[in-house]
């Protein structure tokens, strides 16, 4: 699979689960993690995450950390909205991967990123599975309650 494939699968998968369609957004990251190897799927969770850069602004009525100014995001900022996104799912290793994964996004902080995706990588069973379908299930669920704000006319 391409570079360009992968990013538009990954579009498309966002697309499909911000619509309401889990079932194809479901089926398009699974061929991505098929046919994906981790340097491949590091691409695709920074894809993902990447998206939420465009997310925070109607989350957060533009009242946002900047990194380029030396402000730091961190979790507790990600915690209201993804409580009403997950809506009272217990908490999962994964769950931790995921806000943990945006933070570094937000920050900008690749070192960060890589250090989560090699640790997540290297648990043995669906682990990092689990951790990628979070990343992309928050994601999604981040930018359909943007998308919906936006619509409002809440910014």
């Amino acid at each position: 699979m391409s570079h360009e494939e992968a990013g538009r699968l990954v579009h498309e998968a966002l697309e499909a689960a911000i619509d309401g369609d889990p079932d194809t957004a479901g089926d398009l990251i699974a061929r991505l993690g098929r046919d994906s190897d981790a340097d491949r799927m590091y691409g695709v969770c920074n894809a993902v995450g990447a998206a939420v850069l465009r997310a925070v602004g109607p989350l957060f009525n533009g009242r946002t950390p900047d990194p380029a100014k030396g402000q730091a995001w961190y979790v507790m900022h990600l915690a209201p909205p993804l409580h009403r996104v997950r809506r009272g799912v217990r908490r999962e290793p994964w769950h931790l991967f995921s806000e943990r994964f945006l933070v570094a996004c937000l920050n900008a902080d690749n070192a960060n990123k890589q250090a989560l995706y090699g640790a997540a990588l290297e648990v043995p069973g669906e682990h990092f599975a689990r951790c990628v379908a979070q990343l992309f299930a928050d994601t999604a669920g981040l930018c359909a309650m943007a998308l919906r704000r936006q619509r409002e006319g809440r910014r």
